[in-house]
């Protein structure tokens, strides 16, 4: 019996963090990270990732976004949605960073003077992302202690 327990203690001792958040970085939690990140916190709040408001639409670009049937109560940076869908997630054994079409960021940031951290996850969507890890956390160390 012991030797089962320190069997699991030594594998529970070579647990490798870097591994477990890359396993458990996976697609759907990449694809959360985006999710949270242009529908929840640009889409619905108009909000980057220090919770600074993005600001509004001018008159003039209210109009012609309501003729296309956009959102006109706060900047989300969607216009045709390409700028959303460019969004990909790149996962190391420490961190994630979130990757952008790197022209279109560029222009936002340095020709229209909106914040970099527009890219970025604030408090609420790191908790939301946080709950959605933990399961899978717990799997990898079940796994990894054959328990």
């Amino acid at each position: 019996m012991f030797e089962e327990v320190y069997d699991i203690l030594d594998k529970a001792i070579a647990l490798d963090e870097s591994e477990a958040f890359v396993f458990v970085m996976d697609a759907e939690s990449k694809e959360l990270v985006v999710d949270l990140n242009t529908r929840l916190q640009l889409g619905r709040d108009g909000v980057d990732s220090l919770d600074a408001d993005l600001g509004e639409y001018a008159d003039f670009t209210i109009v012609k976004r309501s003729e296309l049937g956009l959102q006109t109560d706060h900047i989300d940076f969607k216009v045709t949605g390409d700028y959303w869908a460019s969004w990909k997630v790149l996962v190391s054994g420490e961190y994630f960073e979130i990757l952008v079409d790197q022209q279109r960021f560029d222009e936002l940031v340095n020709d229209l003077g909106f914040a970099r951290e527009h890219v970025g996850l604030n408090a609420e969507s790191l908790s939301i992302l946080t709950k959605k890890l933990l399961p899978k956390y717990q799997n990898y160390v079940r796994l990894k202690l054959g328990i």
